[in-house]
């Protein structure tokens, strides 16, 4: 729209310079011979030639000197409005360029944005925390820890339950991934934990299980992760689900 406006603008002052050239060349043409009627009114209208002849250098002696200056001045103003439209019709094209460069930017980062899901699996004989990458694009995990009872931070679940839970006499087997990074592809995913009995499920395990749950129903996982752009988001999830 704004390129419409500014041609029209140009095109009212080409028109209006036209205009009064026209007006300036008639004058200019009509000045020669008003000064000869002025000066030889009182004569009679020749009929020789020759005379016309001599009249006619002198009007185009006078007003073609004008006319020619006229000429190069509306040149140059046809030139400064061409170079003028040109470039606008240039900045438009860049800024239309640039606004499109920015659309499609904005779509391949939608494209490409990972959408980190926390699953919780709770079975009679089994639980398990799992990362998965729902998104377009992949989840590059920056770091992520494990918050117990919202004011304990540590690094992993394997440092929380080394801490706080774990010992020798308990009938369960825990798996963990401990690595502070991670990067998954979309549709991937990744155990954060997994917990299931040492041997044969037994009463023994019922309840270490229980107690698990327990604890890990007062725990928050944090996470900081970035997209391929570099875009940094971060992602808090609660594991009330294990009640």
């Amino acid at each position: 729209m704004r390129l419409i406006l500014d041609t029209n603008v140009n095109t009212k002052s080409i028109l209006r310079i036209v205009i009064w050239t026209a007006i300036v060349s008639l004058l200019i043409s009509l000045v020669p011979i008003l000064v000869y009627w002025c000066h030889f009114k009182h004569l009679s209208v020749s009929d020789k030639p020759g005379d016309w002849g001599t009249f006619g250098d002198f009007v185009g002696g006078i007003s073609g000197t004008f006319l020619t200056f006229l000429a190069v001045v509306f040149s140059l103003t046809s030139l400064f409005f061409t170079s003028r439209f040109s470039k606008q019709i240039q900045d438009n094209e860049f800024n239309f360029n640039e606004a499109q460069s920015k659309k499609q930017l904005e779509t391949l980062h939608q494209q490409s944005k990972p959408y980190p899901f926390l699953h919780l699996s709770k079975y009679n004989k089994l639980t398990a925390v799992t990362i998965q990458n729902m998104g377009l694009g992949p989840l590059i995990i920056k770091s992520w820890k494990v918050v117990y009872e919202e004011h304990d931070d540590f690094k992993s679940f394997r440092h929380l339950l080394e801490r706080k839970f774990l010992n020798p006499q308990r009938h369960i087997t825990i798996e963990y991934n401990s690595s502070p990074q991670h990067i998954l592809a979309p549709n991937t995913q990744k155990k954060l934990l997994r917990v299931r009995p040492k041997d044969e499920a037994s009463e023994d395990f019922e309840k270490d299980h229980k107690e698990l749950r327990t604890m890990l129903n007062k725990t928050e996982v944090f996470m900081e992760y970035e997209d391929i752009f570099g875009n940094k988001f971060e992602l808090r999830k609660k594991l009330d689900f294990f009640h």
